[in-house]
């Protein structure tokens, strides 16, 4: 270890103990403001409901099977979702991408698909797939595929040229430079979308089992909704909130460990 990075580490403890208290702070005085806007009658605990009373009932909606079965829900859902948007984004992103013809001629689609509103899509999906879980994995499946796809396409375009070539006089052929220049270039580009398509899918997921769900996470919004049942509304949402952060701060994590070598991890 040199004297510059022992010099270094005091600075960094320095900085992320307040980030993590603000942060504690931040959620605290969030939950105290809503506490005190539903107990002193600034607005009404109809409409808002007060946190005294959704986290003793997040607790017991999670103490029991149904609970947590509408969790599984909606957690099987969003992530099969994920991972088949992520793979057939990721392999379509890179095939595009060896042929300008080709990319020149599906990019136009590429963009009129990509504007299209994934809402108006569920009664298509629910027609095709059913009210089941497949129509909303699809629904998921859509709200991410473009995401990934044009992350890919604009990750692979924005590798450094001289690194291409510098490759190229060294010997290496189309498949040692898609190896070993374009894929390592993309994965900075590919966790930003990861780090997007997380939250989307789980949300997407929720809505479309809003829509027409028999379970889920979605449903109990839903239901609780149409009972005029805020308190269970607000119970659903805190939960989806917390699945989606959890799920973010595992990529983060696996961004750092896999992304050592770029210079903006390693000062991190």
């Amino acid at each position: 270890m040199t004297h510059a990075t022992v010099a270094r580490l005091p600075v960094q403890r320095r900085f992320h103990v307040p980030v993590l208290l603000a942060r504690i702070l931040l959620a605290v005085g969030a939950l105290l403001l809503w506490e005190a806007l539903a107990t002193f009658h600034i607005v009404d605990e109809f409409w808002i409901s007060k946190p005294s009373k959704v986290f003793p009932a997040i607790v017991e909606y999670l103490s029991t099977r149904e609970g947590w079965y509408a969790v599984a829900v909606t957690f099987y859902e969003a992530v099969w979702g994920f991972i088949l948007a992520m793979f057939f984004g990721v392999i379509s992103g890179f095939l595009i991408t060896r042929s300008e013809y080709i990319k020149s001629v599906l990019n136009p689609f590429v963009g009129v698909m990509n504007a299209v509103p994934r809402l108006a899509l569920i009664p298509l999906f629910i027609v095709w797939f059913g009210i089941d879980s497949l129509s909303k994995v699809m629904m998921v499946f859509m709200i991410c595929y473009f995401v990934v796809l044009v992350n890919t396409i604009s990750a692979i375009e924005g590798v450094d040229r001289e690194l291409v070539l510098v490759a190229r006089l060294l010997g290496a052929n189309k498949r040692d430079i898609q190896r070993k220049v374009m894929i390592p270039s993309s994965i900075p580009w590919l966790f930003a979308a990861t780090r997007i398509c997380v939250g989307n899918a789980v949300g997407g997921a929720v809505v479309a089992e809003m829509v027409a769900g028999n379970g889920g996470l979605g449903f109990m919004v839903s239901a609780a909704a149409a009972m005029l049942n805020l308190r269970d509304v607000f119970v659903a949402v805190i939960i989806v909130m917390a699945i989606a952060y959890c799920c973010d701060v595992l990529l983060l994590k696996l961004e750092r460990r896999l992304l050592r070598w770029r210079p903006s991890a390693m000062a991190s």
